[in-house]
């Protein structure tokens, strides 16, 4: 195994036998900045299991997760803490990422209350509070990942004007006067998206707004795109998909 890995470049082999590690190799501690042990946990302990059942989810249209594991990847994490722990770091990661290309084009009121539909941790909302001083926020999600959501927040010191609410957004959401769903739609079915902003419109402040964070898939694929890898993840963790411009019309909820 360790010559193996050697020759994969992870490990060195050493003119004495002995084996070291490889810069490739140091990607995978725990205690460097630039540390990718948790999405190489998450890719062969989950991932890359759940895509087995690739094929049944194209035919059936169910989550090649549930067809492998027999329950949702949701259910799945519930059942094992460290891999929902893992799984958490790895949306903060991806969170931190994408929170400055948010920003850059989401402006917030001063004082608005923010609630982050399946929030996570929180990290997302604890950028916007740290640059909307007057804002207070709302992180919702299951009560599983709502604990760490309170660790999280009460070490960034926000706790004040920060709460943390554990639910199914599918079943209701926080008042508030500006919902943000990052990453979230694309997780569900049409009638899920349909039910979730619905959900954020009866509960919304009169003057209250949705924004919606995710990719866009192009219309016609020409070249290699993110979008397009992320929609088969999609039909493999969730049973969700990435979605062009023209077919987000059929997550709007019908005018009542």
């Amino acid at each position: 195994m360790l010559r193996a890995l050697a020759s994969l470049g992870i490990l060195t082999h050493e003119a004495d036998g002995s084996f070291g590690l490889a810069p490739l190799g140091r990607l995978l501690r725990t205690d460097t900045a630039d540390s990718l042990r948790d999405q190489v946990v998450l890719e062969w302990e989950v991932f890359r299991v759940a895509r087995d059942g690739l094929l049944q989810a194209v035919q059936t249209r169910e989550p090649a997760f549930t067809h492998v594991f027999g329950h949702g990847l949701f259910e799945h994490l519930a059942q094992y803490p460290a891999l929902s722990r893992i799984f958490d770091a790895h949306m903060v990661d991806l969170t931190g990422q994408a929170a400055a290309s948010l920003l850059e084009v989401c402006r917030f009121a001063p004082a608005s209350r923010v609630v982050d539909i399946c929030g996570g941790l929180g990290a997302l909302l604890a950028r916007i509070l740290e640059i909307y001083p007057q804002a207070t926020g709302v992180v919702l999600d299951l009560p599983a990942v709502a604990e760490g959501a309170r660790r999280h927040l009460a070490a960034a010191g926000l706790t004040s004007r920060c709460e943390v609410v554990g639910g199914d957004f599918l079943q209701g959401v926080p008042a508030g006067d500006t919902y943000l769903l990052s990453h979230v739609l694309h997780n569900w079915d049409d009638d899920r998206c349909v039910r979730i902003l619905r959900n954020c419109r009866e509960a919304m402040a009169p003057a209250g707004q949705i924004l919606v964070f995710e990719r866009l898939m192009p219309e016609r694929i020409t070249k290699p795109e993110l979008a397009a890898e992320a929609d088969v993840d999609m039909l493999v963790l969730t049973g969700g998909r990435e979605r062009t411009r023209r077919n987000t019309e059929g997550c709007l909820p019908p005018p009542d």
